[in-house]
């Protein structure tokens, strides 16, 4: 039980990070599929973009670079 207690912004918390070929700008997707918020931290390519805080049934969308 404590290790779900532990992880359980990990888990039901889908992270996806995308970019646009041309004008290489970065793109995250978050997606919580819980009924209760999370708080998630973002590192991409070993660099951290910092923490989100998803709401329930909520869908982040949002640029992270230039």
């Amino acid at each position: 039980m404590k290790k779900y207690q532990k992880d359980k912004d990990n888990i039901g918390t889908f992270l996806f990070a995308g970019a646009n070929i041309k004008t290489q700008e970065k793109f995250l997707l978050a997606v919580n599929i819980d009924k209760f918020p999370k708080k998630v931290r973002i590192i991409i390519d070993n660099v951290e973009i910092g923490t989100r805080n998803v709401s329930p049934k909520e869908i982040i969308f949002e640029k992270i670079s230039d």
